[in-house]
């Protein structure tokens, strides 16, 4: 399948979200979120069942191979390094290294656990065997895992994975409000630029201020206590402005009924 094609765009858009949530964790912090936190993990590196299944599934369909994938996965969760892909930049690295220690405790948990073993008396004394004549062998080296390698291939591959599509799901109107339907592609471009990736705080921003009846105060809180922050770095990066409407009037500051938007720039 080429990776241009709509379909694989679908497949990577999942693959992408799975491992923004594997690496980072689901937005909350209660204990559902972190059985969603465990089950992101284990999409990414089990060896078998369900989660297995569907990951290899999904890799098999965008031509990467499972196990590069995987081995990456787990070169992350123990302190290697991120790949270079759309969305991770923007991410706590609190978030990043509690998936670490979570990935560390599931690990414990898989091991079998063994029993003590039962005190044995220490063997009769045994007189040491005459030297050698013989030098002994030389004691064979493990080869160093190519991690490195396998990395880099699976950054590339999912470095292409990301790549946007050439259309954009956004729509100016007359008046030069953005407008980004619901139902319209999460991935694309606008003004020749990727838009943020899905989970990112870029990415609710955004969401929240080309909505119909444009963001409010309660809806951009729930994007980050820095939402105001978050506004302007998307507003630069697009070459737009905002602007306050309260009843289709400009306003100066945000209330209750204070509606926010894009706007492009004239």
């Amino acid at each position: 399948m080429s990776i241009g094609t709509p379909e694989a765009q679908l497949w990577a858009s999942v693959l992408h979200a799975a491992m923004l949530e594997g690496f980072f964790g689901c937005p909350g912090g209660n204990y559902s979120t972190l059985a969603a936190n465990s089950q992101a993990i284990s999409f990414l590196i089990a060896e078998r069942g369900e989660w297995a299944d569907s990951r290899r599934r999904i890799c098999g369909l965008l031509g990467i191979e499972d196990a590069i994938f995987t081995r990456m996965c787990r070169t992350v969760f123990e302190g290697g390094p991120v790949p270079q892909v759309p969305g991770f930049e923007t991410r706590a690295k609190k978030d990043l290294d509690g998936q670490r220690e979570l990935y560390r405790a599931l690990i414990l948990e898989a091991l079998p656990k063994r029993k003590p073993p039962k005190p044995v008396a220490p063997p009769e004394p045994v007189a040491p065997p005459a030297p050698a004549l013989v030098a002994p062998a030389p004691v064979a080296l493990l080869a160093p895992p190519d991690t490195e390698d396998d990395f880099d291939m699976a950054a590339a591959i999912f470095a292409a994975m990301a790549q946007p599509r050439t259309t954009t799901p956004i729509e100016v109107n007359e008046d030069g409000l953005l407008y980004w339907p619901i139902k319209a592609p999460d991935t694309g471009t606008f003004q020749g630029k990727p838009l943020p990736a899905v989970g990112t705080k870029q990415y609710r921003v955004m969401r929240m201020a080309t909505r119909q009846r444009g963001g409010n105060l309660i809806g951009l809180y729930q994007c980050g206590d820095d939402w105001e922050d978050t506004l302007r770095v998307v507003a630069a990066r697009y070459d737009l402005d905002l602007v306050m409407l309260e009843g289709g009037r400009p306003v100066t500051e945000m209330t209750g009924e204070t509606r926010l938007f894009f706007i492009q720039r004239p």
